[in-house]
């Protein structure tokens, strides 16, 4: 009966382990700090010394511990050298439940899958909480060669519509003024051929007013030369 009451309190304090597991695929420049997400939760009241965490690298090939902590010693003592000084999570993980990595000055070499894993030692668990496939550029030129092209996708299109827009409007402009001045023109000739001429005496009529004053002249000097 004791060894039963025993069983159940220990089990009580030491808890259980519990995650979801996350997998997510983040992008990052060389030289950039990137931010791994890792949560957990623990059910009963867990001793501080019960948990441990790791951060690894998985490659084709290769393997690497890139953040450790054991809370009964010192961290980071299995970590991989070329991941010094550059990984940290919460001071207070234990109590949060945030195991959040923070990978600083990230480069080429760093690009892979990382996984996050929390364990317990009495009883022993061990639960993987996150997958994190990280991706690396390490050409920056590259990265801004590829927003020039997507920019230009979107406003190469948009340009030629202007243009055919400006060239349309042009075009109209001209075709109008042609025919206004086309018009003009035929008003012009119109006006001109429509114009009344001033009417010419003839010859005839001048002759005759010739003829008949001329002779009037003779009979004028005839009568006044004969005395009464």
């Amino acid at each position: 009966m004791l060894g039963l009451i025993l069983f159940i309190y220990t089990s009580a304090v030491q808890g259980e382990l519990f995650c979801t597991r996350k997998r997510e695929t983040l992008v990052g420049a060389c030289g950039d700090s990137v931010f791994l997400p890792c949560n957990f939760s623990y059910e009963g009241f867990p001793s501080l010394t019960n948990l441990d965490l790791v951060w690894q690298l998985k490659r084709p090939g290769e393997f690497a511990v890139v953040h450790h902590e054991d809370m009964k010693g010192p961290p980071n003592l299995q970590q991989d050298s070329r991941f010094r000084n550059r990984t940290s999570v919460m001071d207070s993980w234990p109590q949060s439940r945030d195991i959040t990595l923070t990978l600083s000055n990230i480069s080429g070499a760093d690009q892979g899958a990382y996984t996050c894993e929390i364990f317990t030692l009495t009883p022993y668990s061990r639960k993987i909480c996150a997958e994190i496939q990280l991706n690396v550029h390490t050409d920056i030129r590259k990265i801004r060669y590829s927003a020039v092209q997507l920019v230009a996708f979107f406003l190469i299109p948009v340009g030629v519509a202007l243009l055919f827009s400006a060239g349309l409007t042009l075009g109209v402009r001209r075709y109008k003024k042609r025919l206004q001045r086309k018009a003009q023109e035929e008003r012009a000739w119109r006006d001109a051929t429509a114009m009344p001429r001033k009417p010419l005496r003839s010859n005839e009529n001048v002759d005759l007013t010739c003829t008949s004053i001329s002779s009037v002249k003779p009979l004028l000097h005839s009568h006044l030369a004969d005395p009464v």
